[in-house]
Formats: C-alpha cells, structure tokens, sequence
C-alpha cells in the first residue's frame, strides 16, 4: 500500500506537496522524465549512491538511468510529508530488488526536494528519515 496512509502537516503548502506526491507516483509507474517547465535548468540531484551530484536535465536522466541500471524493482514510499517554505521534505521508505541478485529489501529513508518557483530545483536522498528532517531545519 504505498500511497494508502499519508500524514500531513496542516501548516504545509499542500500546492509544493502534491507537486512531489505526484512525482512519486509518477516514478513509481516507471515514468522517469519531467516535464520542461517542472525542473530548474540547474536542477541537482545529491544521492547516497555517488560522491558528485548530477547536475541539470541530463543528470537528471542519468539518476533515474543509474537507478534502473542497479535495481529490476524500485519504489519510492512517502509516509510523511512535510512542507518547510520552498522544501518538502518526505519520510518514509524505499523498495528495491536487485538486478543481479533478485533479493528484495526495503530501507527507511528521507528525501528533501527544494523548489524554485514550482519547479524540481534540488532533491537529495537520507540515509534516515531524522537525517532529512534534519537538513530541512525541521524536528521530529
């Protein structure tokens, strides 16, 4: 049940929220690619799985293709979701089977999404939940 629970913040612009949410339902159904007008020129995606961001659209592209290249399965869970100004900060999990290996897990996890007037500006993925809360200036 991967969107059938959702705690909200009531002091959250719900707009920056379900601009996310939808993104992960989107992702979730193999769609990798955003629109033009959603994603900054300079978008930047900071993941735990490399040292360097990837930088604009391309690099966009290439975090999803890195993604799919390591895992047959991937899904990406918000529990929680949590506005703070131009960030949305989602906790909750991510599911994953490997491509070589087949076995299945599933990892607690934080992301933190920066917008720029709507638009993808920044996402970088937490180790845990705390971490992206954390980064966001938010407490549990």
């Amino acid at each position: 049940m991967p969107f059938g629970s959702r705690a909200y913040c009531w002091d959250m612009s719900r707009e920056n929220v379900q601009l996310v949410q939808s993104w992960f339902e989107r992702w979730n159904r193999g769609v990798r690619d955003f629109a033009e007008d959603e994603v900054d020129p300079d978008v930047q995606v900071i993941s735990r799985l490399r040292s360097e961001p990837f930088l604009g659209r391309e690099g966009l592209r290439e975090w999803f293709q890195e993604i799919d290249e390591q895992f047959q399965e991937w899904e990406v869970v918000g529990d929680e979701w949590r506005d703070a100004g131009e960030r949305v900060v989602v906790l909750g999990q991510v599911r994953l089977r490997g491509k070589e290996s087949g076995v299945a897990f599933s990892q607690p996890t934080g992301w933190l999404f920066e917008l720029k007037g709507g638009r993808l500006f920044r996402v970088r993925n937490f180790v845990s939940p705390e971490e992206a809360l954390e980064a966001a200036g938010l407490r549990t």
